[in-house]
């Protein structure tokens, strides 16, 4: 099975559950990632804000501001490149060209390597083998390649978990050499930390 028709069957799966079970999974979720040592040790929240039938984050969000951590949502570029800029509000937000929320204006801001980061990253499907298919734009293999570059102890102070519903899950996925391995994902029923955590 290809890369495009994964991204369509899963999302169909994602799309049929309905909006009542998929807010009572968000929340699930939610309680998960912020009860966890990983999530109360990281100085730094990059997250992606939610949109259509994503697991919500904004409960996540307004939670790790409310605890004092810097947060930081992602921005696309035409040129193909997303870089994650801070976010204090989501007072700050409009849709983007894809519809998705971001911050009308921010600070850019790179891992620096000398504070914990939890990335918190979307797709369509997670493998149990630690690989996801997202979009098919490459936003976030990219990115984490650049992190890697940046840091070759990266995985010491930056964490990145997939954050999707327990219908998003497959035992692998189709996964090219650029493609970068997660740390986990996060379900409403499980994390499943792969040999980095």
């Amino acid at each position: 099975m290809t890369k495009q028709a994964i991204r369509k069957q899963y999302k169909a799966i994602r799309n049929a559950i309905p909006i009542e079970a998929r807010a009572a999974k968000s929340a699930a979720i939610s309680r998960a990632v912020m009860s966890s040592a990983i999530y109360a040790e990281a100085d730094w929240l990059y997250a992606f804000l939610s949109f259509g039938s994503e697991a919500e984050t904004r409960g996540i969000i307004e939670d790790a501001l409310a605890r004092g951590k810097h947060v930081a949502v992602p921005v696309t570029g035409a040129n193909g490149a997303m870089e994650f800029v801070v976010l204090t509000s989501f007072d700050e937000l409009a849709e983007n060209a894809y519809g998705v929320p971001e911050p009308v204006n921010g600070e850019a801001v790179f891992p620096s390597g000398a504070e914990k980061v939890l990335m918190l990253a979307p797709g369509l499907v997670f493998g149990r083998d630690g690989f996801r298919v997202g979009y098919g734009k490459g936003f976030y293999d990219r990115y984490l390649c650049r992190v890697r570059e940046a840091n070759p102890q990266w995985r010491e102070v930056f964490t990145c978990i997939g954050i999707g519903f327990e219908e998003q899950l497959a035992d692998t996925v189709l996964h090219d050499a650029y493609d970068i391995a997660l740390d986990g994902v996060w379900t409403d029923k499980s994390l499943n930390s792969f040999e980095h955590i």
